[in-house]
């Protein structure tokens, strides 16, 4: 295939090479979650399992066939039959076609040193092995990728036995031969030089398959499609074992960029939202730094950048945010100026006449002298911004409280709370620490008046020390991450005393919060 398509597959294996990293699972439900997801964006494949691993793989089979995926494929993963069985007598061949999959991925050893060493066989055997179990399911009229499992290292060891496999593999009716980069230690140049060599002699199509122990999977896999494949295999946000996959989204991003066809228009604006999902059913943080889909991809900081990016984006930019479905942001922070202050305002959609401008901007850096830091807490942010102008009314008032630590058994708040004219007296107590008695307190005093209050969560706590130097009247900030429905927005608290500062975030988690649930929040 000397020809370079422009066209190139995408094939998803989050849901079993991913399933492999270190602290990532899926349920069946979630299984169906994530495949609905990835079949509605367009993705052409997705391998759903392993066929002969357990039964819930076995399981997701037949609840993915009750589902309409469009025209994407669901894959059933499995490997050639064993070294001493006929294909018809292997039972893992047999649980393949027991899938009910139209398309099924065999993995095939292509390097001499585990074909001996590993799999402990003659060089000779191995070949009829990948043979003869594609010749098998092809006979009941599957379409088979095969994956040629280390296939770089291979290459550059006996390169005439790792393409004696591929033509094995070819010559008994596979649809794509995938190169595996397996241990995840090739680079670019010889990701693409070797794919170039294989695309030459090839017939069917060709795929790559990267891992990322040189932090090189994304490039790898793009080095390869320029080189001539048209076939690439990825987990969402890079998920799977040791160091992890081919980051999907950002091969996605990456082709796009460079011109080949992937996904519609329409689906590469959904790959931030797709990317932010996944992570929620894995239950892990999302690393804000990811390309592309990273809260901080288009994050902008120093001055003189939020002014030429304010001026012309693609001056900072590569791409636009919103052909991926990201957002711009620019941080109010001790490197920015009044251009800075001023988007912030428009984006929180404050109107600041001409000789507000300055005096906004004074205000936030006097703050940050106190020692607040407003680039992750937009939520108290526009809370200053907004008493500032005048354009703001406090729906409560803390008038004081106190604290009481009954060391190993429980901690319990006392708060005195101002809301509208009346005075409210709580207490609340928690066995997880007077932070946690602090925010039942408040959500207790308020709760009458605001009676969804509770759906504001709390999701992550950092306490940071602000000025170490001074000792014990050294100041620290609270930063409080929350969540109200699917908006996230950070507040920041600062106090020479822990829980003053504590208590400063919690309340301007729940005033920014009920900005939140009552839609007049930015």
């Amino acid at each position: 295939m000397s020809e370079i398509s422009r066209k190139c597959q995408l094939y998803d294996t989050t849901l079993r090479d991913g399933a492999q990293g270190e602290g990532v699972s899926f349920s069946t439900d979630d299984k169906v979650k994530v495949a609905k997801t990835l079949a509605g964006i367009g993705i052409d494949f997705i391998e759903a399992g392993y066929a002969s691993s357990s039964t819930e793989d076995t399981e997701i089979f037949r609840r993915l066939s009750e589902i309409d995926m469009d025209r994407t494929r669901v894959v059933a993963f499995g490997s050639t039959r064993k070294k001493k069985l006929k294909a018809e007598d292997d039972p893992g061949l047999k649980m393949l076609i027991e899938t009910g999959a139209k398309t099924v991925t065999l993995y095939g050893k292509s390097w001499d040193l585990h074909v001996e060493k590993i799999l402990g066989t003659t060089l000779e055997n191995n070949l009829d092995m990948v043979y003869d179990s594609i010749r098998f399911l092809r006979s009941k009229g599957l379409e088979v990728i095969f994956d040629a499992e280390h296939f770089f290292d291979g290459f550059k060891e006996n390169l005439d036995y790792s393409l004696a496999v591929l033509e094995r593999a070819e010559e008994a009716g596979a649809s794509v031969l995938v190169l595996c980069d397996t241990n995840g230690g090739s680079f670019p140049n010889q990701i693409g030089d070797i794919t170039s060599k294989v695309c030459d002699r090839a017939k069917c199509e060709v795929g790559i398959h990267a891992h990322n122990d040189t932090e090189c999977a994304v490039a790898n896999s793009i080095s390869a499609v320029i080189a001539g494949a048209t076939h690439v295999q990825g987990t969402i946000n890079g998920f799977g074992e040791r160091t992890g996959n081919a980051n999907l989204i950002s091969v996605i991003a990456g082709l796009h960029k460079l011109g080949y066809e992937t996904l519609a228009q329409e689906s590469m604006a959904k790959l931030t939202d797709v990317s932010r999902y996944i992570d929620r059913i894995v239950n892990v943080r999302s690393n804000p730094h990811m390309p592309y889909v990273g809260e901080s991809a288009f994050t902008h900081k120093a001055g003189q950048h939020i002014d030429a990016v304010l001026k012309l984006p693609k001056a900072y930019e590569h791409i636009s945010p919103s052909l991926v479905g990201n957002k711009r942001r620019v941080l109010a922070s001790k490197q920015s100026g009044k251009a800075a202050i001023l988007n912030k305002a428009r984006q929180f959609k404050l109107e600041v006449g001409e000789g507000q401008v300055e005096s906004l901007t004074k205000m936030v850096k006097e703050l940050e002298k106190e020692g607040y830091e407003f680039e992750n807490a937009d939520g108290s942010l526009f809370l200053r911004m907004a008493e500032h102008l005048g354009v703001y009314q406090q729906p409560f008032t803390i008038i004081n409280y106190a604290a009481t630590d009954n060391s190993n058994k429980y901690q319990s708040v006392g708060m005195e709370v101002q809301v509208g004219d009346e005075v409210i007296l709580t207490t609340a107590e928690s066995r997880r620490g007077l932070v946690d008695a602090i925010r039942k307190a408040l959500d207790k005093a308020i709760e009458s008046k605001f009676p969804d209050v509770s759906m504001i969560k709390l999701e992550d706590f950092r306490v940071m020390d602000l000025d170490t130097e001074k000792g014990t009247a050294a100041r620290v900030g609270v930063l409080i991450r929350s969540r109200c429905d699917s908006r996230v927005f950070g507040t920041f608290g600062v106090s020479s005393n822990m829980l003053k500062a504590s208590l400063d975030a919690i309340e301007d988690s729940n005033k920014f919060g009920l900005l939140v649930l009552s839609g007049r929040a930015p």
